[in-house]
């Protein structure tokens, strides 16, 4: 296998392309394997971060929806209806 784009061979140059790095004696059948394994588990952590970046987000959104309403529950509603419009009070 050696026409392989494999870096200079070396285990760093390997997980630098890859994420990691396969056997010096590895034959087709051993890389298209190592490759299947790591494409479908990378397939699930990425949809895995994906759904925790959307869990993250949406209770950072209501973190801040909840002190946006705080603060509004302190105003007056002269103070209100000028944010409203665009202007101060």
């Amino acid at each position: 296998m050696k026409n392989l784009i494999l870096g200079d061979g070396s285990r760093k140059a390997q997980e630098d392309l890859y994420g990691t790095w396969f056997a010096e004696n590895g034959n087709a059948k051993y890389l298209i394997s190592k490759c299947e394994e790591r494409i479908d588990k990378y397939r699930k952590w990425l949809t895995n971060f994906e759904q925790l970046l959307t869990s993250v987000k949406e209770e950072q959104f209501k973190a801040r929806e909840e002190e946006i309403r705080q603060f509004l529950s302190r105003c007056t509603p002269e103070e209100i209806a000028a944010f409203q419009n665009g202007s101060s009070v």
